[in-house]
């Protein structure tokens, strides 16, 4: 998350914010991971285009790295999207800050 120089809130509380957006962000990616593999036919096409394997995805399914991946795959194809943002109460716009949020994180963490 972006903050401009004219945002006065004490920087506590900025931290505060940003650790309540990756929670939230991790949440909904989490909640879009169950979904995918609810369904046989998501599952098999978010393997297949990852090239994760079950093990890995197993051992690594908190991973901002995975949880990210899963939102791009969502994100990717509008119809899914939409499903899996409407079965679960969000909006496709709060799905994709999620996913952007993540991205963000895994871009400055490196």
């Amino acid at each position: 998350m972006v903050y401009s120089i004219n945002d006065t809130r004490p920087i506590h509380d900025r931290k505060r914010t940003q650790a309540a957006d990756r929670n939230r962000a991790r949440l909904i990616a989490l909640e879009a991971l169950a979904f995918v593999f609810r369904e046989e036919r998501l599952a098999a096409r978010f393997l297949a285009m990852t090239g994760i394997d079950p093990t890995t995805l197993r051992e690594r399914a908190g991973d901002d790295a995975i949880l990210a991946a899963v939102l791009a795959f969502l994100a990717a194809h509008e119809p899914d999207l939409v499903a899996f943002a409407s079965a679960v109460g969000y909006t496709p716009h709060e799905v994709g800050d999620a996913a952007r949020h993540l991205a963000e994180e895994r871009t400055d963490s490196n």
